[in-house]
């Protein structure tokens, strides 16, 4: 009777470990759940790091992010890509209203600027492999820009 109790709060206790867990990084990433009304959809701007990916997310418009925007983002919310594939599935239409871009740390005006074409970018076989660890299906995404204002 003893071993099965202690059996059940054991699981009670990772039960509730998990369930915090969860909400410690829906509090610390609660910026990147905002937008999921956003008309324009989402920008989401990933660089890598030696231990894996990180990104970052904002709000879709009808404008280039400056440098300052993003770097501020990088700074102060950087989020590990896995942790971000969490935060999307909570999003509809990821595959449809994503905008995806590879940048460095710091980020650089040349890459908010020379925005790849969609097909061009799904022969980048980094640009894939962020695709995959985010969630968004690879033959879907069909948000590649051209910029020629910057």
């Amino acid at each position: 009777m003893k071993k099965r109790l202690l059996a059940i709060m054991a699981m009670l206790f990772c039960v509730l470990a998990l369930s915090c867990n969860s909400k410690n990084v829906d509090e610390k990433y609660e910026e990147y759940y905002k937008y999921q009304d956003s008309l324009k959809g989402i920008e989401i701007y990933v660089w890598k790091e030696e231990h894996g990916f990180e990104c970052v997310l904002t709000s879709g418009s009808n404008r280039i992010k400056s440098v300052d925007e993003i770097k501020k983002l990088q700074d102060e919310l950087p989020c590990p890509i896995d942790v971000m594939k969490e935060i999307l599935k909570s999003y509809k239409d990821v595959n449809d209203k994503t905008y995806v871009a590879l940048v460095s740390n710091p980020v650089k005006q040349e890459e908010l600027c020379h925005l790849e074409n969609a097909s061009d970018l799904k022969e980048n076989e980094e640009f894939l492999e962020v695709l995959v660890k985010l969630g968004i299906d690879k033959d879907k995404y069909k948000h590649g820009i051209l910029n020629e204002d910057c």
